[in-house]
């Protein structure tokens, strides 16, 4: 993942990777439709939920509108 952040966890780089959640300019979390309910309850996932501790630069905004567009599974 290429977002400069201590707290993600293997499992939510993992869901990165795999285009099942994403990040949006303001920090909001992105949860794909097509991650089942069940991995969603079990990890606490809230759709457009503002992860404070996020730090984007400039880098990681231009790397996450490509992810948004090309990985991302909408």
């Amino acid at each position: 993942m290429c977002v400069d952040n201590a707290f993600i966890t293997p499992t939510y780089d993992r869901l990165f990777d795999q285009g099942y959640i994403s990040f949006g300019d303001n920090k909001n979390l992105m949860v794909s439709k097509k991650l089942d309910n069940q991995t969603i309850d079990k990890l606490g996932l809230k759709n457009g939920e503002i992860i404070e501790q996020l730090n984007l630069s400039e880098k990681s905004k231009y790397y996450l509108k490509y992810h948004r567009e090309n990985r991302f599974k909408t």
